[in-house]
């Protein structure tokens, strides 16, 4: 695979919100990936402290991996940004949008054919970089990561509310595993769905989508554990488009076959830091686990976010950009950061 060049499209400096009201002020950058090899370009967003260009070098890189059927604001809204929060405290943060989402389609790159594509993303992304990067993936992005770190050099990779023994816990899931796989061979190849359609209706339906979300065997937040303009946002903006192809291929994951096919677990020198919530129903305290004792990793720690011992039980959403992931989840991530970079 040749070596793609990031290439910036627009840039400034200007203030971003980081969290109840804190201010950073950030260098901003929307690079290109450059198209190579019969690839598509992909949008990442850089952001570094406003100055940082100056300095010898940032603590460290950290590129974002956004999941399924979601884009970059997985990791930043308008009244929260995890990018500046780590942006001011040394780091250059690269959050990318997979072929097919949020700003990458803009440029043109169309669904992925299948789940590997993602992967290929993330390594032409980590060869285009000078130094090897940490990677934090989320949800599905996790899976990404994890399919892509055997292929590249990586300071450490975060499993953040990542996917391992897929639905292995929820039957609702394995029930909508079933009947993708059964709607498979009447569609069309290449065909796409937009999941915004589904966030414009939580959004509508905000005064009763909190208990109905709360009951929900696939739970994407804990109780209020979102300010209602920003979970709103979170919903309409983050929710994003994906292939029919990677839901299928999800689906059998759900159904037994192997997120990780051992390449992953094998790797020895790759850190790794596994986060999960306990009121999360789509990738459970169980994949987290799973993923943590199967790895060899000399260097693995898993962190149980709960009620009981942090006063916060975080679903699927909240844990990356809930209400109290800043001063409980964003913490954790930075020190461990720090003691590798």
């Amino acid at each position: 695979m040749a070596v793609s060049k990031l290439q910036v499209v627009e840039e400034r400096v200007h203030e971003v919100v980081v969290h109840e009201g804190h201010r950073a002020r950030v260098r901003w950058q929307l690079l290109e990936l450059v198209p190579s090899d019969g690839q598509p370009a992909l949008a990442v967003q850089r952001t570094v402290a406003a100055g940082a260009e100056q300095a010898p070098r940032t603590r460290g890189t950290v590129i974002l991996v956004h999941g399924l059927a979601q884009n970059s604001r997985s990791w930043q809204l308008s009244g929260r940004s995890l990018p500046a929060w780590l942006a001011e405290r040394g780091y250059e943060v690269l959050n990318v949008d997979l072929r097919g989402h949020g700003l990458s389609r803009r440029l043109g790159s169309l669904p992925a054919r299948r789940f590997d594509d993602y992967a290929d993303d993330l390594v032409r992304l980590v060869h285009a970089l000078p130094r090897r990067p940490f990677v934090a993936g989320h949800s599905m992005g996790a899976a990404v990561a994890m399919r892509a770190a055997p292929r590249v050099a990586l300071a450490g990779l975060v499993h953040w509310a990542g996917v391992y023994t897929f639905a292995r816990e929820n039957l609702a899931l394995r029930g909508a595993a079933h009947l993708s796989l059964a709607m498979s061979g009447l569609l069309p190849e290449g065909a796409a769905m937009s999941w915004r359609p589904a966030g414009r209706l939580i959004s509508r339906l905000h005064r009763v989508a909190e208990p109905l979300n709360y009951i929900a065997p696939i739970r994407g937040w804990g109780w209020r554990s979102f300010e209602r303009p920003l979970l709103r946002e979170r919903v309409t903006e983050g929710f994003d488009v994906t292939s029919f192809a990677v839901m299928e291929e999800m689906s059998r994951w759900a159904l037994g076959e192997p997120v990780d096919d051992g390449a992953f677990a094998a790797l020895e020198d790759l850190p790794l830091l596994v986060l999960s919530g306990t009121a999360d129903k789509l990738a459970t305290v169980g994949d987290g686990r799973a993923c943590y004792e199967t790895s060899r990793s000399r260097d693995r720690t898993f962190l149980v976010f709960s009620r009981e011992v942090h006063g916060f039980s975080p679903g699927h959403l909240d844990i990356v950009l809930g209400a109290k992931a800043p001063a409980l989840i964003w913490p954790e991530v930075l020190s461990w950061l720090d003691a590798r970079a």
